[in-house]
């Protein structure tokens, strides 16, 4: 059975935010979990951005993306 990729996309993330998921990813070694695409600048200067990953990645996905709101509001 082959896993299917799902896509997320949201344009909640300011530049500093995702640029702290960048980080934590590299740092944690996650780097493989996802594909991050910019697709533009949304409103209020946050990006517009679509995450790509793997269906059954979907859990660790979300655990590092709660992860960095820890991050953010440390190194942020």
């Amino acid at each position: 059975m082959t896993n299917q990729l799902i896509n997320i996309r949201t344009d909640k993330f300011s530049k500093k935010e995702i640029k702290v998921i960048e980080e934590a990813l590299k740092e944690w070694k996650y780097e493989w979990i996802v594909e991050i695409v910019y697709v533009g600048e949304g409103k209020d200067e946050n990006l517009d951005v679509s995450f790509t990953l793997e269906q059954e990645n979907l859990g660790e996905f979300l655990w590092v993306i709660f992860g960095c709101g820890h991050e953010f509001v440390y190194k942020g």
